[in-house]
């Protein structure tokens, strides 16, 4: 069973490896495997284009990724009354050349934005891309208004997170290089449907970002040693905190104003990596925890939560993986029920054989969420998996139908529901092609191609 221990050194190389992974982003994970780390959230220096889906409503989603048939570009898609619609290219796509979306959030039906990355001809570089759906129609995709302005010409850059309260108010980060060779964070807001221009934040680059209105976020960036809180009022992104010790947060979750939780790691002498949360409660970051229960499950040190999602009233849900005595892994999932986080438990079904790693998880109400990731089977390829939560609790992991057919493996399964047990999933695939499905009632259906491209 082939492993992934990368996140062990994201956490302590947050600055050094940046300029690497960067290079690396737009082509890591088209070699016939999904790239391992971080699902969700990106790191810092930019996701390898896994695509994107959300659902802001039951059975109405729009779903982003790529295609290679055609001539290949990104497809955008709208599901409608728990119907896939008929996919096209995202206009404009054609025009600024190879391109990955790394995020997608929507506000309200048929209005969304997403942002990712596209290749420059003129450097052999990647620039950040954004692009607009309003009441079903998406705009042109283009670069990052203002981008050239700040950053380096030979340097990449990235949008990796974006997060959307109503329609035509988003806000969106990622990273880019500078001239003197350092990352640093990529900030642009949308404000009444028009993209301002692209600022430098505080940090190293954002991860992931969570927005309970408009112009007021949360953020999560790199940092010399740990991970950077960041918090955007009234559309101004200031630094918030910095993590004591060596921490890597890589995805944050808000439900309301000055209310958040953000998950991931910290590092523990010895090199013990221990999976870490913390609280934002009225405004206040709390100094975090350990997750309850993974320290005594993670026997071989090798602990994460890889993905988190939070509803109303401080209800969560988190998935991640842990050592139970060597640094083989198996995931573990935990719940938070009304600001308490409950011990977490080994995911059902798993074994050491058997043990997908986690990307996404999204819930549709508190205790009813879906997860999705990536295990490898005997062969050694990759397959898409899921697991199920109801009432609050996990069904045992289930491989995805229809994936053990993709050509050269699938993996990551990103997951979006839109209530209780009405989930759109889109799986990353390796041969360039990404799939969709739709689940029911804890039932995923087979994943497809998406209709028309």
């Amino acid at each position: 069973m082939r492993r992934r221990g990368v996140l062990l050194l994201v956490v302590s190389c947050l600055t050094l490896c940046l300029p690497v992974l960067a290079s690396a982003g737009a082509s890591a994970a088209r070699d016939g495997r999904p790239a391992p780390g971080p699902g969700t959230p990106a790191d810092s220096s930019g996701r390898s284009g896994w695509g994107g889906v959300s659902c802001p409503s039951k059975g109405d989603c729009t779903a982003a990724g790529t295609y290679s048939r055609k001539g290949g570009g990104i497809f955008v898609i709208l599901e409608r009354h728990s119907a896939w619609g008929k996919a096209e290219a995202l206009p404009g796509g054609k025009k600024i050349g190879a391109s990955g979306v790394n995020s997608l959030s929507c506000a309200s039906p048929g209005n969304c934005a997403l942002g990712g990355y596209t290749s420059s001809a003129d450097s052999d570089t990647n620039e950040a891309m954004i692009a607009t759906q309003r009441k079903g129609k998406w705009s042109k995709a283009e670069v990052v208004p203002g981008l050239h302005a700040i950053r380096s010409f030979y340097a990449d850059a990235f949008i990796n997170s974006v997060s959307c309260t109503s329609p035509g108010n988003c806000s969106a980060g990622g990273s880019y290089g500078t001239d003197t060779g350092a990352t640093a964070t990529l900030v642009v807001t949308e404000t009444h449907g028009r993209w301002g221009k692209a600022a430098r934040g505080p940090g190293d680059g954002i991860s992931s970002i969570s927005c309970w209105s408009a112009g007021n976020c949360a953020a999560l960036a790199g940092g010399t040693d740990s991970s950077v809180i960041l918090t955007q009022k009234k559309g101004t992104w200031v630094k918030t905190e910095t993590m004591p010790g060596l921490v890597n947060l890589v995805q944050v979750s808000c439900w309301s104003a000055g209310n958040c939780t953000a998950a991931g790691s910290k590092e523990e002498p010895g090199e013990i990596s221990q999976a870490f949360v913390i609280a934002d409660k009225a405004g206040h970051w709390t100094k975090g925890e350990i997750v309850p229960g993974t320290a005594a499950l993670n026997g071989g040190g090798n602990a994460a939560a890889t993905a988190l999602s939070c509803v109303a009233g401080a209800n969560c849900s988190m998935v991640g993986y842990y050592a139970p005595e060597s640094r083989e892994q198996l995931p573990f999932a935990a719940n938070e029920i009304r600001g308490t986080w409950k011990s977490a438990e080994q995911v059902p079904g798993t074994t050491l054989d058997f043990n997908p790693y986690f990307n996404s998880v999204s819930c549709g109400t508190a205790g009813n969420c879906a997860a999705g990731g990536w295990y490898y089977n005997s062969d050694d390829v990759a397959e898409a998996a899921f697991a199920s939560q109801k009432n609050g609790i996990w069904a045992a992991v289930q491989e995805l139908p229809g994936s053990g057919a993709i050509t050269g493996g699938a993996g990551p399964f990103t997951v979006s529901c839109g209530a209780a047990n009405s989930c759109s999933g889109l799986v990353f695939a390796a041969n360039g092609d990404d799939y969709l499905t739709l689940e029911r009632n804890q039932t995923w259906q087979r994943a497809e191609n998406p209709p028309g491209i």
